[in-house]
């Protein structure tokens, strides 16, 4: 047979089946539509195959400019099916991949969703030093990089203009058992070592600062710590002890001086108090040693300790300045008795030595 055959408007070709209830029709009507038309009244599959080894089976249509283009290509020799244009999915209708629809991407309600049925989702990147990155609104109609997973230098990368926000008690945590954990609670922040070893602060110089930026501790390396009280500095470490900016107040406590340590006062050590492990000593290098005794009508008193710590006054300096001495005056190798009852009221004036 040669030549072509022509079918009018709606006359069908018939395959199989028997009249009224044909297998396959093709055909086209009146409104210039053209069918392959596997009936209602038929069983089976419709199959459209092409044996030739490495060959395809192409679907063609107008490219919106009058020519012909490949939409879809079921392609023999690469073994795969291939798309040369777009494919668009209507709202709520699903792309699904798997065996039983384990992956479904689709667009419903003005949102998009990537949705995954069993197993994990997996999301990687197998080009060498490439990057997995997140975009979103900048928040003035562009987009930007909130997160990227650098490949180069397998880093993490957030880039979000405003930051990472953790919720009240939602933590950041840090170490195989949450070991570092950092979080707000609504009321207080905490940085908590929850886990195995130290807390470390690492740094060259590390400055603790308030919220205006106020110096509250500064801590630098083969240097010194220093201490602030509302932005003043008022102990500093030093290679020898501590300087102290302002007064020191022990409240429920006591100042400790070990033994062989002293306690100086002066810009050149001029006194200093201090015990030996063996005794104590109250020495002045520079000047007069002055004991005042500002409250007013009280004296100064002087205790040693007999057959008790400080049981015994030896020398009492009232307000008007009477010395009173509680025993024996030795003077040199002598010693002055109070043979005439003087109340052991010594009147230095007339002891003259």
């Amino acid at each position: 047979m040669t030549g072509n055959i022509h079918f009018n408007d709606s006359v069908k070709a018939n395959f199989g089946g028997s009249d009224s209830a044909w297998e396959l029709e093709i055909y086209a009507n009146s409104s210039n539509d053209a069918y392959i038309d596997k009936t209602a009244t038929s069983v089976g599959d419709l199959i459209i195959q092409n044996q030739a080894n490495d060959s395809d089976i192409i679907f063609k249509s107008d490219d919106g400019s009058g020519g012909i283009t490949p939409y879809l290509t079921l392609d023999g020799g690469l073994g795969y099916t291939v798309a040369s244009e777009s494919i668009r999915l209507a709202d709520g209708k699903v792309f699904y991949v798997g065996d039983d629809n384990d992956l479904g991407i689709l667009h419903y309600s003005n949102n998009n969703y990537i949705q995954n049925n069993i197993g994990d989702l997996i999301i990687q990147n197998l080009a060498d030093d490439k990057d997995i990155v997140f975009k979103s609104d900048d928040g003035s109609g562009g987009a930007t990089p909130y997160l990227t997973l650098d490949g180069s230098s397998t880093g993490l990368t957030v880039s979000a203009p405003q930051g990472m926000v953790f919720f009240d008690n939602i933590k950041a945590k840090f170490g195989n058992n949450d070991d570092l954990q950092i979080y707000h609670d609504g009321s207080n922040s905490y940085i908590k070592d929850a886990g195995t070893g130290n807390l470390e602060i690492r740094s060259n110089f590390l400055k603790v600062k308030s919220p205006t930026a106020e110096d509250m501790i500064w801590a630098q390396e083969n240097a010194g710590v220093t201490l602030f009280h509302n932005n003043v500095s008022k102990l500093a470490t030093t290679s020898i002890g501590v300087i102290v900016s302002g007064s020191i107040e022990a409240v429920g406590g006591s100042i400790f001086v070990y033994d062989g340590n002293e306690f100086r006062a002066g810009d050149a050590g001029d006194l200093r108090i201090g015990h030996d492990a063996t005794n104590s000593y109250l020495k002045n290098n520079t000047g007069d040693l002055y004991i005042n005794q500002a409250a007013v009508t009280k004296s100064i008193i002087f205790k040693v300790s007999n057959a008790n710590a400080l049981d015994t006054t030896a020398i009492t300096i009232d307000s008007s300045g009477n010395t009173t001495f509680a025993g024996d005056v030795l003077v040199g190798s002598g010693t002055i008795d109070n043979p005439q009852g003087w109340g052991r009221v010594l009147q230095l004036s007339l002891i003259h030595i």
